[in-house]
């Protein structure tokens, strides 16, 4: 019997216009999720306020988390400033699918991050408090100005 290599059963990237070309982008797993957090602290909240994501918003308001992000769903972690010199409109629809692909369960994130929450250990913390207020909407952009009307509906 053959070993299965978990890495093979991952969903594969999945290619998003970007620029003049195509960016392969992947979901961001839990310990990426938890870094972001600790290096952002506040900006990145609005994904754990159970409410729709403002994505132009956030980008105008925080762009080295949406650069981040997004050079980390594209495994080029180390490109998040060219990404901020993408057009604003490619950023926003970047960000909602990266969001998209690294949360498809929400209830799921739920369960997960309450054990990162008793791990971190720090009360007050931004991280702490983004995590203690998790109940995020798995978002898509209703527009090209990149807010979401809507969360979509997680599916089991």
């Amino acid at each position: 019997m053959a070993a299965v290599r978990i890495r093979d059963l991952l969903p594969p990237p999945k290619p998003i216009e970007m620029g003049t070309g195509k960016l392969k982008i992947r979901g961001i797993p839990l310990n990426q999720i938890v870094a972001l957090l600790m290096k952002h602290g506040d900006q990145i909240t609005p994904f754990f306020q159970g409410k729709p994501v403002d994505y132009k918003a956030l980008a105008m308001e925080a762009p080295d988390l949406v650069a981040d992000m997004i050079a980390t769903a594209a495994d080029v972690p180390d490109q998040a400033d060219d990404v901020k010199q993408f057009p604003l409109a490619d950023q926003i629809n970047a960000l909602a699918e990266v969001w998209k692909l690294s949360v498809p369960d929400v209830k799921k994130l739920e369960e997960s991050l309450s054990g990162v929450i008793a791990t971190l250990g720090k009360r007050g913390s931004p991280a702490n408090l983004a995590l203690k207020n998790i109940s995020p909407p798995a978002p898509a952009p209703s527009s090209s100005e990149g807010t979401v009307s809507e969360p979509l509906a997680a599916t089991p």
